[in-house]
């Protein structure tokens, strides 16, 4: 029994005892660890707000079009090559979405090859010039991507939607009928709406159509012919015109409007015919629309979206994307 007593003390006695220095050491460590977790958490928090401030909004996705999104950096990438408004771009791009997911489907089934990307690059850098030495090419090709600021792969793939968009014209254009209903148009701009109304009342009163178009048109071409334009079938003027003009009963003159967002014109028609050879002028202003009509029809099969920080596309956002502009300029 002694033995075993005498055994547990020396055991104890050969445990090492904490020194007051050990003590503090250990509270020194812990309070070095904790001040490390603080700072951490700290520079984590300004860290997430950093990446919330500057880095999160670049990713921000600006549109949708059937799943697939075009986000905050590329989209500031191109209002900046464009030039133009940012909304513009935004239909521009929806535009370019749409005929990516659809052209290339049938029943157009329009494919592109990398070749013949290299090919419509080249022939761009070429302009009117007969050839491109490729060292020349080379070169044209990097200050394409400097002054855009876009990638290699940004740069092909908005080549391939032009290209695509290109054949898409050509095929809608090979499919334009060259027979259609027309109407032989009179028609004469004015200064502005006052102008119009004044006309109106004359015609209504019993005066000359040509002469009036001689004494008020601005353009000096009807006014010397008396306003006669000539024969004019659908798809050449606005959709306004054309549900004005083709609805008005051999000669009579309709009420002053507005041809695009500035012209008003009084028109008046002469003659109507259910069926006519279309002219090939007119023919080659109806094919260069068709892509833009054919694009308008097409929309309503897909789910777009226009998104930004809170509520879609909407006045803050915009705000951010032209000081963002105004940076890159500098």
């Amino acid at each position: 029994m002694n033995s075993s007593k005498h055994a547990a003390k020396k055991a104890a006695d050969a445990k090492p005892r904490r020194s007051p220095g050990d003590s503090a050491a250990n509270k020194t460590r812990r309070t070095i660890l904790f001040a490390v977790a603080v700072v951490l958490i700290i520079g984590a928090i300004a860290g997430f707000a950093i990446y919330r401030d500057r880095m999160a909004p670049f990713n921000a996705i600006v549109l949708d079009v059937d799943g697939t999104s075009i986000n905050m950096r590329y989209f500031l990438k191109r209002v900046a090559m464009s030039g133009e408004p940012s909304l513009t771009t935004l239909q521009a791009l929806t535009k370019e979405e749409i005929i990516k997911q659809s052209v290339t489907k049938p029943p157009y089934d329009i494919a592109v090859t990398e070749r013949e990307i290299d090919q419509f690059a080249r022939e761009i850098a070429r302009g009117k010039n007969k050839a491109i030495e490729n060292g020349e090419f080379q070169e044209w090709y990097r200050q394409q991507l400097n002054e855009s600021r876009l990638s290699d792969a940004e740069f092909k793939d908005l080549l391939r939607t032009r290209l695509l968009g290109l054949r898409m014209s050509e095929y809608l254009g090979d499919r334009v009928p060259t027979i259609a209903e027309q109407v032989f148009v009179h028609m004469f701009p004015l200064k502005d709406f006052a102008a119009g109304n004044e006309v109106k009342q004359k015609l209504d009163a019993g005066q000359d159509f040509a002469a009036l178009a001689r004494q008020y048109s601005v353009d000096s071409k009807l006014k010397e012919n008396g306003g006669v334009v000539g024969w004019i079938p659908r798809g050449v003027l606005d959709p306004g015109f054309d549900n004005v003009a083709f609805e008005l009963e051999v000669g009579r003159s309709s009420d002053p409007m507005y041809i695009g967002k500035q012209t008003v014109v009084v028109i008046m028609i002469s003659d109507k015919v259910a069926a006519r050879e279309i002219d090939a002028q007119l023919l080659n202003v109806i094919k260069s629309k068709a892509l833009d009509k054919w694009l308008k029809e097409e929309r309503q099969y897909h789910k777009v979206k226009y998104r930004g920080f809170k509520n879609g596309y909407d006045t803050e956002t915009d705000a951010w994307v032209q000081w963002q502009l105004q940076r890159m300029k500098q």
